[in-house]
């Protein structure tokens, strides 16, 4: 992940890099090479995560009685066939929402460096759990509703749904943290 981030930074920066004489990897192998081997790392990341997604919507959606199975990425559901996305994986999502649990840490808990680590530290796992969801909310409007319906404006719902899912849980996160760290204080007190 971090990989990627540098990568798309570098190759941001070509231009100004090059006339400054540094040396990165983005200059030395151009700027289309250079975005053959991000697209390959976000790929290499994002797979595991798109393959562990969609056999968790599958596993889950199989025992509530639907009639599904996957291979891979690839996912059946009646008659339609679903491919699970590199955005369904959350990279984007773990980029934005980690930006935004970054800030909202900060404000929130500036000077409470552990209340700050366990939002930080809990992005990924939230990008990863509200992309499940996501996933399993376009697998069931496929279901119901047709494959016009869950690649439309459905889709994008689904994409909001998400990302308001990943707010909400680092929401919850950090008032259950807080509410233990307070528990915590009180007992030291006495």
């Amino acid at each position: 992940g971090a990989v990627a981030i540098l990568l798309a930074n570098n190759v941001r920066d070509i231009d100004g890099d090059r006339l400054a004489g540094k040396r990165t990897l983005a200059v030395r192998l151009g700027r289309a090479r250079a975005r053959d081997l991000f697209a390959a790392v976000v790929a290499a990341v994002t797979q595991p995560i798109k393959i562990a997604i969609s056999e968790w919507a599958v596993n889950l959606l199989y025992a509530l009685g639907y009639p599904i199975a996957s291979s891979g990425v690839t996912i059946q559901i009646a008659q339609y066939e679903l491919l699970v996305a590199a955005a369904c994986a959350g990279l984007n999502s773990i980029i934005s929402l980690g930006a935004i649990c970054l800030f909202y840490g900060y404000l929130r808990h500036r000077t409470n460096v552990a209340a700050f680590a366990v939002i930080a530290l809990s992005v990924i796992p939230i990008a990863v759990f509200s992309n499940f969801i996501r996933v399993i909310v376009l697998i069931l409007i496929t279901y119901y509703l047709g494959e016009a319906a869950a690649q439309g404006f459905l889709h994008d719902f689904a994409g909001l749904t998400m990302f308001a899912v990943a707010l909400l849980t680092v929401f919850v996160i950090d008032s259950i943290f807080t509410r233990l760290l307070h528990l915590r204080t009180e007992r030291l007190r006495r």
